[in-house]
């Protein structure tokens, strides 16, 4: 919920800065439902599904940054993409390191407000966990609004699409194909 407050005001800050906010909107996106279907079985399973399968929450969740990595590949050449799959590279590697799910560190979950549940939890304590330090070991405060955790990977993300909104929306008169993959009618 982080990210997506601070990508919120990422989009009110660029006009003020002097972006243009409608150039995002010549960005040719090759197959963006990729984004969209992750994003629909991530909320499916960790917030509607009352209690599914272990294994099967587990898969999915990796399943779901399998996919938005394909999304990453097919939109390469749009600046900063690189930077946020860098991101999103850390943090598969740390959940598929603790089969699933992201470890978060104790401290950070208590300073955010959040508490350990019993179903599946994309983001929670793990015993012994593998690559900790890529884990959710950051956190906002519990008193300010949707406080949670969040991890380096996290914070490399949101620094590639702070990059990317900065750098599209500031170039002035671009070529949408300059912004990203052609797009191929039989493809798209």
């Amino acid at each position: 919920m982080l990210i997506a407050l601070l990508a919120v005001t990422i989009l009110v800050t660029i006009p003020i800065v002097g972006g243009d906010l409608s150039t995002l909107s010549r960005l040719r996106l090759r197959q963006a439902w990729l984004v969209a279907a992750a994003l629909a079985v991530q909320i499916i399973i960790i917030s509607v599904l009352a209690n599914p399968p272990p294994a099967l929450s587990r898969t999915l969740h990796i399943a779901t940054y399998l996919t938005v990595a394909v999304f990453l590949i097919l939109n390469r050449r749009i600046p900063y993409l690189w930077l946020v799959a860098v991101g999103g590279a850390a943090n598969l590697v740390v959940i598929a390191a603790n089969n699933g799910v992201m470890p978060a560190s104790a401290a950070a979950l208590r300073t955010a407000g959040r508490t350990i549940s019993t179903g599946f939890n994309n983001s929670t304590t793990v015993n012994h966990p593998h690559l900790s330090y890529l884990g959710d070991i950051f956190a906002t405060p519990k008193q300010i609004p949707l406080a949670n955790v969040f991890s380096l990977g996290d914070i490399i993300i949101l620094t590639g699409l702070t990059l990317l909104v900065a750098t599209v929306s500031r170039t002035p008169a671009i070529n949408a194909t300059d912004l990203g993959p052609q797009a191929d009618p039989d493809h798209s």
